[in-house]
């Protein structure tokens, strides 16, 4: 069990394409880097997840936002509104192969730059991390540390204690619809 985001073997292991499970600034995630589709489908597989159903990527600065990411000025326009904060984006991309593992086949990504200074810093450390709610499909997704090794037990690399969530409110997702406006998913 970890406890610090700092800990350099949590860091080292991401950038090596291992999978831990973090709290976010809303609720645990399970996260990997973008860096590596093979961490990525472990998790997909870990969560039993439909493998067309895209998954939100953490960022700890706009800088971050993955090569092929095409942004409209609108786009810009909630990135200035929303961010940092417990909002996510929905920002086109193009169909660059590297990608594919990201956005499955759906065109687009879901970033979310969070307002918490510590996860950001780690963040931009690390990378941007794909961070699906930390839970088996279908299941409620883990308020705590030990709810999520109660879920996935030795088949996560590394466990963040961050405490008790006590607000499990996802994030709101925001797209811009075909006619221009902005879209509320959640």
């Amino acid at each position: 069990m970890i406890h610090q985001l700092t800990d350099g073997e949590l860091i080292a292991g991401l950038g090596a394409g291992k999978i831990a499970i973090l709290k976010t600034d809303t609720i645990y995630g399970i996260v990997a880097s973008v860096n590596f589709p093979a961490a990525i489908e472990r998790i997909y597989a870990l969560k039993q997840r439909d493998s067309a159903k895209a998954c939100i990527v953490l960022i700890g600065e706009t800088t971050q936002l993955m090569p092929g990411t095409q942004p409209t000025i609108a786009h810009i326009q909630l990135i200035n509104t929303y961010w940092p904060g417990p909002t996510t984006i929905v920002l086109p991309v193009n169909e660059a192969p590297e990608l594919r593992p990201v956005h499955r086949g759906v065109g687009d990504i879901a970033y979310r730059l969070p307002a918490d200074q510590g996860l950001r810093s780690f963040l931009r450390q690390v990378g941007p991390l794909v961070a699906p709610s930390a839970n088996p499909e279908g299941l409620s997704p883990a308020t705590t540390i030990q709810q999520a090794v109660d879920y996935f037990g030795p088949t996560v690399d590394y466990y963040v204690d961050g405490g008790i969530v006590n607000n499990a409110t996802p994030s709101q997702i925001i797209r811009i619809n075909s006619d221009g406006d902005e879209e509320f998913l959640r």
